[in-house]
């Protein structure tokens, strides 16, 4: 996908991710504000494994709330992609790591 496009589903991913949080958890989007509003973008290697990252975090009771999973609507750029990007957080760095950290930066 071309870099506009990335920008753009990480965009919907972060700011619904945001939302989720800022709903269940109003204490962390506290917390996120005071320490600069972190936010780091990974790279997957599939479709495949963005979404079992989602379905990792989706079993867990903390993670229903923390993440959010773009479907893309393929009208663009993207024919037969269905999932784009995964937001997760803001949330404990810690927690997250654990599902990330074996993710390279995107570039």
């Amino acid at each position: 996908m071309s870099a506009g496009k990335a920008a753009a589903q990480a965009c919907h991913a972060s700011l619904m991710a945001f939302l989720q949080v800022a709903q269940a958890h109003p204490q962390k989007i506290e917390e996120w504000f005071k320490t600069g509003q972190g936010k780091i973008i990974l790279e997957v290697n599939s479709e495949n494994e963005l979404k079992q990252i989602y379905t990792r975090l989706t079993g867990d009771d903390t993670g229903k709330v923390i993440c959010y999973l773009v479907r893309d609507s393929g009208l663009t750029e993207l024919k037969g992609m269905e999932y784009t990007a995964l937001g997760i957080g803001p949330f404990d760095k810690d927690y997250i790591d654990g599902f990330t950290k074996h993710l390279k930066l995107y570039k």
